[in-house]
């Protein structure tokens, strides 16, 4: 009868390195006892310091398992992480496929993820960096069971402004990652620039939430892949580039218009003083299919100006197909005083309108126009932008149209 030999004793084992795994080993020290297995490791895997606390019962049979598993960081790129955990997982599927199919490899260079099981590990990362961001006192529970899904619970971590929470899960078998977060009073501009590649377009405390799920081995195919949900608002918010007249008034069809570009650019600053890119309140409304936004829905209450934006979004490649349609105050105006109501009256006075056929049309749309906060009346415009919306300029500012000259 054979029996499972018995191990006690101490093993350490310095400076290692498994260059298939980007890993040095600095130091791993086990502690054999009758039941258990005490595990003390420092590391740094793919430029990551890892401290990590464990247990397992033997090392002799398969699966092996962890308990009470404790990792603490101080600095992680979580998505070097993702491209580095995507990128082992095909190596590994590719060279298990080669193995059973055509006998060339016997010996795997890869550790098969069904040979282990993580009953419960608690992470800890003193700076985490998503997308170029910075995130603190990031937490999080693992478990990895033998479905080889990956589930992080719990997930908590502070942005300069705010709190996020929610959970993920990774499918090994699949390589398909998911994730539920719950985002409270973050940076706006920070949120959609982690989660949505979209930067310098909108600000202002985000309460929101993303329920995401993509696959593929680095940052771009994922971007390429993402479908899911983002449902946000925002308070006090500001879009200084697609939520402000100044702005959309540099429109090619304005600037084509025999308008003097000297008198052009001195008129529209004008109507810098009215703050017309900031907003009481922005909402929003975003269904993601293999990378983009159709029929993306963004609603804006402010002052002076009041928008609805509607259109398609490609994440991966930054370029946008939206229509602004824009409720303005008459009292913008009047606040410009005499000089500054001529001069800007003069530039309205240009600007082509739409024919009643498409009017008729765009009913729809104009209805969806939030009121401004005064519930004045005021002229309704269209503006459609068409490119990158990450470019500097504004190439992208298509057309610039009134519906109604109230």
């Amino acid at each position: 009868k054979t029996t499972k030999p018995e191990i006690f004793g101490t093993f350490t084992l310095e400076n290692a390195i498994i260059p298939n795994y980007e890993t040095h080993i600095r130091k791993l020290d086990l502690n054999f006892n009758k039941n258990i297995i005490k595990i003390l490791m420092n590391s740094r895997i793919i430029d990551t310091y890892v401290n990590i606390k464990a247990n397992a019962k033997d090392f002799v049979s398969l699966p092996v398992k962890l308990n009470d598993v404790e990792v603490s960081i101080k600095e992680a790129n979580i998505d070097k992480f993702i491209d580095f955990l995507s990128s082992q997982n095909s190596s590994f599927r590719k060279e298990s496929f080669i193995s059973s199919n055509k006998n060339l490899i016997t010996n795997s260079n890869y550790l098969n993820p069904k040979d282990f099981i993580i009953n419960k590990a608690n992470i800890k990362i003193d700076d985490v960096i998503i997308n170029n961001q910075v995130a603190k006192e990031f937490k999080t529970k693992i478990n990895f069971t033998d479905n080889q899904i990956l589930k992080a619970d719990e997930i908590f971590f502070t942005t300069l402004s705010g709190q996020v929470f929610g959970n993920a899960s990774y499918d090994i078998a699949n390589d398909r990652l998911k994730a539920d977060l719950t985002l409270k009073n973050v940076d706006a501009n920070d949120a959609s620039n982690a989660l949505l590649e979209l930067d310098n377009q909108i600000y202002g405390n985000l309460n929101g939430n993303a329920k995401i799920e993509t696959s593929g081995e680095t940052y771009q195919k994922r971007l390429e892949n993402l479908k899911g949900n983002v449902k946000f608002e925002i308070t006090n918010g500001k879009m200084p580039k697609m939520g402000a007249l100044e702005y959309l008034l540099r429109a090619d069809n304005i600037v084509r218009s025999g308008f003097l570009r000297m008198t052009l650019n001195s008129v529209i600053d004008l109507v810098v003083p009215a703050r017309t890119g900031y907003f009481s309140s922005i909402s929003g409304n975003l269904d993601i299919f293999n990378g983009k936004a159709k029929g993306l829905e963004i609603f804006s209450k402010g002052e002076n100006l009041s928008i609805y934006i509607v259109g398609d979004y490609d994440f991966a490649h930054s370029h946008a197909d939206l229509d602004v349609y824009g409720r303005l105050s008459k009292s913008i105006l009047s606040a410009l005083g005499p000089v500054g109501n001529a001069s800007l009256t003069s530039l309205f006075m240009l600007i082509p309108g739409v024919d009643d056929k498409m009017l008729e049309q765009l009913t729809e749309e104009v209805n969806k126009i939030p009121n401004v906060s005064n519930n004045q009346k005021g002229r309704i415009f269209q503006a459609k932008l068409q490119g990158d919306l990450n470019q500097e300029g504004y190439e992208y500012v298509k057309s610039f149209k009134w519906l109604y000259r109230e």
